[in-house]
């Protein structure tokens, strides 16, 4: 549990940390630490459908607790020229976040706590209230729910009122999208009014569409004293009993991941790691009836990179061997001749997903011995991957003279963000070093599943072409700087995290003391206490700051901005140029520990401004949440090595 004071309750502090709740399929609810929506993707309910196309159906409910006939507003908007009203953290005595996100409100003696759950596999949330101390006060509740069903990437700015039907206690809208709100024992009443204007203040400094207005079709009225009070938001009919049957068996879901996490990695109970454990299972979604990841909340989806980089510490790293199996088979079936869709659902592809398809692939095999799924449903998949780019496609090819890859089309590795024309910020076209890392790292694990599947003659051609590999590997060294190359043929001379991947990976086309050139090099130049640079500072192209429009922060993305992700490759790179240190492991890791309450409450975020350590873009993301699970189960489990 992660608890927050009402010195963390401030305006100024409270509406800068987010928290989100998953429920499994892609939907989430979503807000601050002090309740106020400062980010159009915030809401009570945002479902998704079977593509992951989400939308926001309850953007939150205006809470009046009324005592003794006087009115108290709980609730908190942020209105055009900083008008924020009402000031309902004034009364917000504490927060409190795990698997829920609890509110407790103290207006004059009386308590008041709000909780809020999610319902796995399905759109629903449920908002509890409980009156905890009344004392002799006669105390009511008036909660209006402000609805707005949209795609959550937009902004209402028309007046919208949604033709609401009452339901017993609640009521029901059909169009556009079916929305269900119901009360257990609250009465309600139609009354329609619209709120506009309402500002989203993150969206006002991203100058990405800050002004929405909210529908409310009428209030729920709640006498707390008489015992606790639900709300329900569904698209689809609620059963009460049902909800609550579904809470319970979540909650005994996670105690199981939680136990089984420490008992098979024997290490001790750890509040840090229960929390990574707990975020790292937000991202686990269910598609197609297997597991999957989520790149990162709030808006990413299902980037196949991000999944696979993510796989061995959200399902190896804990154990969950069969979702593991499940992530990879899901992955299989969208491979198309070898290539995999940089997001699933997109044609378009990218230069390393059959790369780290491959390596996941290995990396489930030795950590679950599990190598009938390998030989029976994964391999001929991995071969197309392996194929493809001996093949060739629009992409990616093998270059015939030296055995290295080469990229065709710009912008195709992880620095893939683009101007507003369109164009690659880094093109990294010829041969990026990471891509072929990956590449000879990609040829010397299926030589290794050759040997354990027993198809020596299959292995002695992978060999003989790592071997060809490792030998051109040795023109992306670069004398001058005692590094490598960020990309050969073109010869850029960048400091970048990339070539730590040519240190990290399972296995190495670097002899021992290039390797500890490059881990001095990167740790001298790019190292941060939350992640590494993705671009020295003595370089042109070099952004101090991640601030102002998308275009803006696109061309500071991978020119600086620290991505902690980065650190699962820094110490799978440390161990394998010098001795483990544990102490010296989990000290790189503390920052984290701190983080956990900023920002993204309970979890880790997408990236670090490079001047200033700010966090900033997905306040939850899959990857950094999973390589620092996956490291700090590393240094604790003796005995394992992922190098």
């Amino acid at each position: 549990m992660i608890s927050f004071g009402r010195e963390e309750l401030s305006l100024e502090k409270g509406k800068t940390n987010d928290w989100v709740l998953p429920n499994g399929i892609g939907g989430y609810a979503s807000s601050t630490a002090i309740g106020m929506n400062t980010r159009k993707y915030h809401g009570l309910l945002i479902g998704a459908d079977e593509n992951l196309n989400r939308t926001l159906y309850l953007s939150k409910i205006e809470e009046t607790l009324i005592i003794d006939g006087k009115e108290f507003p709980l609730s908190l908007n942020q209105y055009p020229d900083g008008v924020v009203h009402p000031e309902g953290h004034t009364y917000l005595e504490r927060f409190d976040f795990s698997d829920i996100a609890k509110y407790v409100y103290n207006v004059n003696e009386v308590l008041v706590e709000k909780t809020i759950l999610i319902v796995r596999g399905e759109n629903t949330v449920v908002v509890n209230y409980k009156v905890l101390n009344a004392g002799g006060s006669e105390v009511k509740l008036l909660l209006r729910p402000l609805i707005n069903i949209r795609d959550f990437h937009s902004n209402t700015k028309e007046e919208q009122e949604y033709a609401a039907r009452k339901i017993g206690n609640g009521f029901f809208i059909g169009a556009p999208k079916p929305l269900f709100v119901i009360s257990d024992i609250c009465q309600y009443t139609e009354e329609p009014s619209t709120i506009y204007n309402m500002v989203y203040e993150r969206e006002l400094q991203r100058q990405t569409g800050e002004l929405d207005n909210h529908f409310s079709p009428g209030y729920f009225i709640a006498n707390p004293q008489k015992g606790e009070v639900n709300i329900i938001a569904s698209t689809a009919e609620i059963n009460f009993a049902r909800v609550r049957e579904k809470l319970a068996e979540e909650a005994q879901r996670k105690k199981r991941m939680i136990d089984n996490y420490y008992e098979k990695n024997s290490i001790p109970h750890d509040q840090f790691a229960t929390a990574l454990l707990l975020a790292a299972d937000s991202f686990v979604i269910k598609k197609e009836g297997k597991s999957s990841i989520l790149a990162g909340y709030h808006w990413f989806s299902e980037w196949t990179r991000d999944i696979l980089i993510s796989l061995p510490g959200i399902f190896l790293s804990t154990h969950r061997f069969e979702e593991a199996g499940e992530a990879l088979l899901y992955l299989a079936g969208k491979m198309n001749k070898g290539a995999l869709p940089n997001v699933i659902g997109s044609e378009e592809i990218n230069a390393d997903s059959p790369l780290w398809f491959i390596n996941a692939c290995y990396l489930y095999a030795i950590r679950t011995d599990d190598y009938e799924l390998i030989e029976k449903k994964l391999w001929m998949k991995m071969r197309e991957a392996f194929t493809s780019y001996l093949e060739g496609n629009e992409c990616y090819e093998v270059d015939r003279l030296d055995a290295l890859v080469r990229i065709k089309k710009e912008g195709a590795t992880w620095m893939d963000a683009r101007s507003s024309n369109g164009n690659a910020i880094t093109p990294r076209v010829g041969k990026p070093v990471e891509i072929n890392a990956l590449w000879y790292n990609a040829v010397v694990a299926m030589a290794g599943l050759c040997e354990k599947l027993e198809k020596n003659e299959e292995r002695k051609e992978y060999l003989e072409l790592a071997n060809k590999i490792r030998a051109s590997f040795e023109k992306f060294y670069n004398p001058k700087k005692r590094s490598l190359y960020d990309v050969i043929e073109q010869y850029d001379d960048s400091t970048r995290p990339n070539q730590l991947l040519a240190v990290s990976l399972p296995f190495s086309p670097l002899d021992a003391a290039v390797s500890r050139e490059v881990f001095a090099h990167v740790f001298k130049r790019l190292y941060t206490p939350v992640g590494l640079r993705s671009l020295s500072p003595s370089s042109p192209q070099y952004k101090e700051y991640y601030s102002g429009n998308q275009a803006e922060r696109d061309l500071a993305y991978h020119n600086g901005t620290i991505w902690p992700y980065l650190l699962g490759a820094f110490l799978d790179a440390h161990t394998r140029v010098f001795r483990r240190n544990e102490a010296g492991a989990i000290e790189l890791l503390e920052p984290f520990e701190e983080n956990l309450k900023r920002y993204g409450i309970g979890t880790i975020n997408e990236i670090f401004e490079a001047k200033t350590m700010r966090p900033d873009g997905c306040v939850s993301q899959a990857w950094t949440v999973a390589e620092i699970l996956r490291i700090y189960t590393d240094i604790k489990k003796e005995g394992i090595h992922w190098v």
